[in-house]
């Protein structure tokens, strides 16, 4: 599969293994974008071969976990970063200038609710996508 998508695509190179892309000497660094139970095991792999790190959120199934890989990082001496990149949106820096000058008082409590019609592929409990088990995704799509 990954062959025929590089080839339909015309990229040069291609991998069927996290392993080979890591130590490939052209690859600079790894973004990890995938489901939050391989995270880890990832992020060391590439922090063993000494390239910088991207993870997505969550950055792993338990605070354990981010410890061994926080911890795996700094040993190797290579970067770690989380994308947390939401805090760098128009919409979340307004609402930090707010709080910061006092404008809205001082925040005791957020609740959020967000609504919408349940999408067919979690109604299935036998067919669930991985977003929604805990063991693969750490907790569900909101977490």
């Amino acid at each position: 599969m990954a062959e025929n998508f590089a080839r339909r695509h015309r990229v040069p190179k291609w991998y069927t293994n996290a392993e080979s892309l890591v130590n490939d000497p052209d690859v600079e660094a790894v973004y990890i974008a995938t489901p939050p139970s391989t995270h880890k095991e990832y992020t060391i792999l590439a922090a063993n071969a000494g390239k910088p790190v991207y993870v997505e959120k969550p950055m792993a199934l338990t605070f354990q976990e981010c410890n061994e890989m926080i911890s795996v990082c700094r040993t190797q001496n290579v970067p770690l970063f989380v994308a947390y990149y939401r805090r760098a949106l128009p919409k979340f820096i307004k609402i930090k200038e707010l709080i910061e000058h006092g404008k809205i008082g001082t925040p005791r409590i957020v609740n959020c609710m967000l609504f919408r019609e349940i999408e067919s592929c979690y109604t299935n409990p036998h067919d669930l996508p991985w977003l929604v088990k805990p063991e693969i995704s750490g907790g569900g799509l909101f977490c």
